[in-house]
C-alpha cells in the first residue's frame, strides 16, 4: 500500500463522518492534533519573546 497525502476542509470532514465515511476520522484527528501543536508552539514563542523584552533583573 502506497502512502497517500490528502486534504479536506474541516466542515466537509464533519459532514463526511455524518454520512458514514469512517476513514475521514484519521484526517479529522490530524486536524485536531495539528491545531493543538500549533497553539503550544506559538505560546512557547510568545513566552520567549516576553522574557527577552523584560531583560535580566
Amino acid at each position: 500500500m502506497k502512502p497517500m497525502l490528502a486534504g479536506t476542509a474541516p466542515g466537509a470532514a464533519v459532514a463526511s463522518i455524518g454520512i458514514g465515511n469512517g476513514p475521514v476520522l484519521i484526517g479529522l484527528a490530524g486536524m485536531f492534533v495539528g491545531a493543538y501543536l500549533q497553539g503550544v508552539l506559538a505560546e512557547g514563542g510568545r513566552k520567549q519573546q516576553a522574557g527577552a523584552q523584560q531583560g535580566p533583573d
